[in-house]
């Protein structure tokens, strides 16, 4: 069996700077470089698990190609720099939001009259914040204090 016959594990690994021809490697071994950088969780609940005496580097491959195809491994959320610069000059420590609803629930508390029970992906987010005029976009100051102390880079 060959890594190739996983294109993203491949493609993963090639990212990494792993030599796929050397002669050293196998598909268990490929498994256990790939199944470092994706979290644990992650791995259990794909049911791909490293057990002792399981050496079966293609079931392994196997499990950790579906986990990169449905992108289960992004642990983060990927903001663009503008959404992040957005939230962030009103206030807000963007690092601190951890998922889409966190970017969506802080907008609607700093433009309730737009964003309100409204969500979507990230670029509709985006989008709909530089839709917003500036004097509109700059109202988001009266509320900042509304946003979880957590989430705030100041605290008033």
């Amino acid at each position: 069996m060959s890594i190739h016959e996983y294109p993203r594990c491949a493609a993963y690994l090639k990212g990494m700077r792993v030599n796929l021809s050397d002669p050293e490697m196998n598909d268990f071994w490929f498994a256990v470089i790939l199944g470092d950088r994706i979290p644990g969780d992650v791995l259990e609940r794909a049911g791909v698990r490293f057990e002792r005496g399981n050496r079966d580097g293609q079931k392994l491959l196997q499990g950790m190609e579906q986990i990169l195809a449905q992108g289960l491994h992004r642990t983060g959320v990927q903001a663009s720099e503008a959404l992040k610069a957005f939230i962030g000059s009103r206030g807000v420590k963007a690092s601190k939001l951890k998922t889409v609803q966190d970017f969506w629930k802080v907008a609607a508390i700093l433009w309730p009259d737009h964003f309100k029970g409204k969500i979507g992906t990230l670029d509709q987010l985006e989008k709909q914040i530089r839709s917003l005029s500036k004097k509109q976009r700059q109202a988001a100051r009266q509320n900042v204090n509304r946003v979880p102390a957590e989430w705030r880079s100041f605290i008033h």
